[in-house]
């Protein structure tokens, strides 16, 4: 039932200083990453999210530096008894300021 391109969302996170490349920081508080692989130019990582009762399985990428990434995340389950798919394409830019990062 959702439309085929979804309009962009944006989001504003604090991130620890030199955390920038892992996805853990940014993850939702419903979701589990594993096999997380933080490299030079990036990282990768699986990710697995329950919430009231429906499960949804992932994996993720991202390049870039500290200033700015991008990268993918392709999600599947079953929701409402029907199965999807889905591919988010994330963009990032740092803001700067300060922030009480958890």
């Amino acid at each position: 039932g959702m439309p085929m391109a979804m309009p962009p969302v944006t989001m504003k996170l604090c991130v620890p200083k030199g955390a920038e490349r892992d996805p853990r920081h940014s993850a939702d508080k419903d979701c589990t990453m594993s096999d997380v692989k933080i490299h030079a130019k990036g990282s990768s990582w699986k990710v697995r999210c329950v919430k009231d009762g429906e499960v949804m399985t992932g994996i993720g990428e991202m390049t870039g530096d500290a200033n700015q990434w991008v990268g993918t995340i392709r999600m599947s389950g079953v929701t409402g008894g029907q199965k999807f798919d889905m591919t988010n394409h994330l963009q990032s830019k740092r803001l700067g300021g300060s922030c009480e990062a958890k």
